[in-house]
């Protein structure tokens, strides 16, 4: 389907419990409308080629109904590449968006919604590639997101008021901008990342996170508003110079495995030996027995 004289959105969907298969044809306009926009609850999306307009508006899928599966398709060039306003308990899998448009532009945007799993996707471009707002309990696993904005306002993934999420095994990369931004955003779980950019990783009001066994952090680690307390880094390493505690009650802990042996000069392990740890000031950190 090519229409540039669409008057409002390409497909719609006003039933429930129907499933979109495209088999890899397109659905292209120039026009500022949504490619395929659903309301009802289990709708399948899947193996589509959508290009829609790249001025606001121009959304290649648009989902306010639950329980929305939305795969393998190849998304381009439209302003938004896929938003659920809400859609609780919705899926996002194994897609290609790739827009080269910026200013606020966004491949895959969230709001008000729960339960959301966004996994195995490749996102580049867009002032935001994901922008999660409002929402809760999103499981995001797998995904290799490239943010190609130079304004440090902007980021590879974005959490604003959205609370307890998990990421596993993803990558958020952005040269010019930041690799994860929080922003008021409490007790968000990051393990096997990559995140890097201008600043690895830039945290407002945001407490309790957990960013674990990184693959990698690069740029600034930021801390920017009072109150923000309670985040831990585990087992991750990175340059301490780039650390930023911009106000003085902000807390980041930095933690790492501890695994004692202790054997003798034969090579037999002993049992019930005292192992007393201190940092490079000399101060005790902590004491076990094997």
């Amino acid at each position: 389907i090519e229409n540039n004289d669409l008057t409002d959105d390409c497909i719609v969907i006003t039933a429930e419990n129907v499933t979109l298969d495209c088999d890899g044809k397109f659905i292209k306009s120039n026009k500022p409308y949504s490619g395929v926009y659903s309301t009802e609850v289990n709708t399948t999306i899947r193996n589509c080629n959508i290009s829609m307009n790249s001025s606001i508006g121009g959304t290649a899928i648009n989902i306010t109904g639950e329980r929305a599966i939305i795969e393998d398709n190849i998304l381009r060039n439209s302003f938004y590449g896929v938003i659920l306003n809400p859609s609780n308990f919705s899926i996002i899998r194994n897609n290609n968006i790739n827009n080269t448009i910026e200013l606020d532009s966004s491949g895959i945007s969230i709001y008000d919604t729960y339960n959301s799993r966004i996994e195995n996707n490749s996102l580049q471009g867009n002032s935001s590639p994901i922008n999660i707002v409002r929402s809760y309990y999103a499981n995001i696993t797998n995904n290799t997101v490239i943010g190609t904005s130079t304004s440090v306002s902007d980021s590879a993934i974005k959490f604003s008021n959205s609370n307890d999420s998990l990421m596993i095994n993803n990558t958020f990369v952005c040269g010019g901008c930041e690799g994860v931004e929080l922003q008021w955003s409490h007790g968000m779980k990051f393990i096997n990342t990559n995140m890097s950019g201008k600043r690895a990783i830039r945290s407002t009001g945001s407490n309790n996170t957990l960013v674990m066994d990184c693959i990698g952090v690069t740029g600034n680690v930021t801390l920017n508003s009072a109150g923000t307390v309670d985040n831990v880094f585990l087992n991750c390493s990175y340059n301490v110079s780039l650390e930023n505690l911009l106000v003085a009650d902000n807390e980041l802990i930095r933690k790492w495995y501890y695994k004692a042996y202790v054997n003798n000069t034969a090579g037999v392990a002993i049992g019930g030996a005292d192992v007393v740890v201190y940092n490079k000031s000399g101060d005790l950190q902590f004491n076990l027995t094997t």
